[in-house]
């Protein structure tokens, strides 16, 4: 499933490439923040990390989005961290364009990859089924987003949620 809406959102990205006039009326856009992310696990319950985001208007109102970045689990001191990369294609969906605090919805697939330090099955990573809300402010040739973008995490054995908090700039 999660490979038929990669796909489905690669095609749809890839026919709005297409019209030349697009890039002069919407640009393409790259940002990058931190993350703090919270899990149901309570014995490392809070990961510190960076992303970075790249995305491509469709219109005022539609944009697809390419999302990296990782989150590390560090506060239990580095013997103990676990790392996690966090790859999203996202489609987000601004409610009411070019208003302060212009509020968006988000949803999406991707994946909660552990880069190791997890020995524990309920901390596996897997692919991340996502959606979430945002706050984007205007500034004069970037802007300022506020987001909170809970996923569901698919391990072989259990699911969990993770809720990732992100705070960054889009140039």
């Amino acid at each position: 499933m999660g490979r038929v809406l990669i796909a489905g959102l690669l095609l749809l990205l890839a026919s709005s490439l297409s019209s030349p006039a697009h890039g002069q009326q919407h640009p393409q856009r790259i940002g990058f923040g931190l993350t703090t992310t919270v899990t149901t696990d309570f014995a490392e319950p809070v990961g510190l990390g960076l992303h970075v985001r790249w995305a491509y208007p469709v219109n005022s109102d539609l944009s697809f989005a390419a999302h990296g970045g990782f989150a590390g689990f560090v506060l239990g001191g580095r013997d103990n961290a676990k790392w996690y990369a966090t790859p999203q294609a996202l489609a987000i969906l601004t409610l009411q364009a070019g208003n302060p605090g212009s509020p968006y919805v988000m949803l999406g697939v991707g994946g909660y990859l552990d880069l190791g330090g997890s020995n524990d099955a309920s901390e596996e990573g897997g692919p991340t089924l996502s959606g979430g809300i945002g706050w984007a402010y205007q500034l004069r040739n970037t802007s300022v987003y506020v987001e909170i973008a809970p996923a569901l995490v698919i391990g072989r054995e259990a699911s969990r949620v993770i809720l990732p908090l992100r705070v960054g700039v889009m140039m």
